[in-house]
């Protein structure tokens, strides 16, 4: 906000508080017998010290600006100036304390019910009120008084500034009309002939060994040589690339003719993959028919070693069983043996009896016949029983011996159906990569087959611009003393837009005039 700005605002605050001023005088008389006119001197005195709030800081912000001013003066009249308006606000802050302090008091007075000296310090504040507003004005006055002179000073150095660059306007367009016709008449005769010149290199036949004529050493001169420069600079360089197609058209043929043979290998690698995929697929299928028969024949092992283990048991029942026999049987022997000796005592005894005794010998002797016999049964019977014990203690030895075998074979079986199982993960693995090396494979078919075409339209478009590059007329000779001068002017200091000083007497040298062929 300006400074006078600042001053007029404090000037309405001021004057606003007069006003709130005279009406709580008016009030200050009720308030001890009317509540509510206590409420609006309250809301008065408010206002009051709101307002002196806001003088107090437009005070300060004019103070601040005045000081500004006064470090950024030009002149010793604009500082004198600011430092009397700076002293005026000082002055205006103390006075403005001063009131506000008694008007409190006044206040005070009229809420302790003092009313006659309340009254009496009324007076008082508005003869210091009024002062106040003197003073304010007189700030005021100053400022505007100030702002008008500044103004019209500055008026008048804008009008002088206008006449001045006026002034110097007229004699700057009087020196560029005057340099304007020499620099032209300097710049349009050798132009004219550079022009010349190039329009009949631009109407040619494409003959890059033309040189444009020495125009001296001045910038025309300069810019003849830069375009002799140029020029040959052009020519090294369609030089250069006429061999690099040259070169790409002989490695288009080359790649051609890889890509056609990579394409050929690829479709045959592609074959010899889905052959190989086919032969792992009957491979899975075979270790997978394995797998299932192994688990077959483990079951078999299982239930063979459970049957082996059973028949076992049952060998060792048969022997317990033919022992218990041979143990009958050698009581019957026993029993054949002793009847034998009641035989043979019955024969004694019925020969004893003379005729008496013979029908009783008759049968003594038939019964210890009988006995003999049952002893020779009861023998080979016991015999044959010994050696069916010793055939089935055999027999359980060797089930007892096969069992473990059969447990082992069933184990082995076991771990060929796991070996197979991960054998088939395997397989279902590789003919998974075979399916995707497949698929590479004939990626690599087509990407070769498209490499084949790139290079035949590579090729193509090489030859085309051969027969472009045919249409300029190259001198290989100068394109090879270039080359082998290049390493010599690496280490040259550059002249103007980066040409080697020699270049230029080069240029000169090899000049051909227009129209005569080197």
């Amino acid at each position: 906000m300006p400074l006078m700005e600042l001053i007029t605002s404090i000037t309405e605050q001021q004057l606003e508080i007069s006003v709130l001023f005279e009406r709580s005088l008016r009030l200050g008389d009720a308030i001890a017998a009317d509540e509510k006119v206590r409420d609006e001197f309250n809301t008065l005195v408010a206002e009051v010290s709101q307002n002196e709030a806001s003088v107090t800081k437009d005070i300060l912000a004019a103070e601040a600006m005045a000081e500004a001013a006064i470090s950024n003066a030009h002149d010793a009249t604009a500082k004198a100036e600011f430092e009397k308006i700076l002293k005026a606000l000082k002055g205006i802050e103390k006075e403005a304390e001063l009131v506000s302090t008694h008007v409190a008091e006044v206040f005070a007075l009229f809420e302790a019910g003092d009313l006659a000296k309340a009254h009496e310090r009324s007076e008082a504040v508005a003869h210091e009120a009024e002062t106040l507003f003197t003073h304010i004005e007189g700030a005021l006055t100053e400022v505007s008084a100030f702002t008008d002179a500044a103004a019209r000073q500055a008026e008048s150095d804008v009008k002088m500034t206008e006449m001045m660059v006026m002034g110097i306007g007229a004699a700057a367009l009087v020196i560029g009309l005057l340099l304007g016709v020499v620099v032209v008449r300097s710049i349009t005769r050798p132009m004219n002939e550079i022009l010349a010149a190039a329009d009949d290199l631009h109407k040619g036949d494409g003959d890059l060994t033309y040189r444009l004529p020495d125009f001296g050493s001045d910038e025309i001169g300069e810019t003849a040589n830069s375009i002799n420069g140029f020029i040959a600079k052009m020519q090294n360089v369609l030089l250069d690339v006429r061999a690099s197609v040259e070169t790409v058209a002989t490695a288009s043929e080359e790649v051609s003719a890889s890509a056609q043979s990579l394409s050929q290998g690829s479709s045959e690698q592609a074959a010899s993959v889905e052959e190989t995929s086919a032969a792992l697929e009957q491979m899975s299928a075979s270790i997978n028919q394995n797998t299932e028969n192994a688990k077959v024949t483990d079951g078999i092992a299982t239930r063979a070693a459970q049957e082996a283990l059973e028949g076992g048991e049952a060998v060792t029942e048969t022997v317990d069983a033919m022992n218990q026999i041979a143990d009958k049987i050698g009581l019957i022997e026993d029993i054949a043996y002793k009847t034998n000796l009641l035989a043979l005592n019955a024969a004694i005894e019925a020969a004893r009896a003379g005729e008496h005794g013979k029908g009783f010998a008759v049968v003594a002797d038939e019964v210890r016949k009988l006995a003999e016999r049952s002893q020779v049964s009861a023998q080979e019977i016991s015999e044959q029983a010994g050696n069916s014990v010793k055939v089935a203690e055999r027999a359980g030895g060797l089930l007892e011996a096969m069992v473990p075998n059969i447990r082992k074979t069933a184990d082995l079986v076991e771990e060929i159906s796991a070996s197979s199982e991960e054998q088939a993960t395997a397989v279902s693995q590789v003919n998974g990569a075979m399916g995707q090396l497949d698929q590479v494979s004939q990626q690599s078919a087509a990407s070769s087959e498209q490499l084949a075409a790139t290079s035949e339209e590579l090729s193509a478009n090489a030859e085309q611009l051969q027969k472009i590059i045919g249409f300029f007329k190259l001198d290989n000779h100068a394109h090879s003393a270039m080359h082998g001068q290049a390493q010599n002017r690496e280490s040259l200091p550059l002249d103007h837009e980066g040409e080697e000083p020699e270049s230029h007497a080069g240029a000169n040298q090899d000049f051909v005039p227009f129209g005569k062929a080197v």
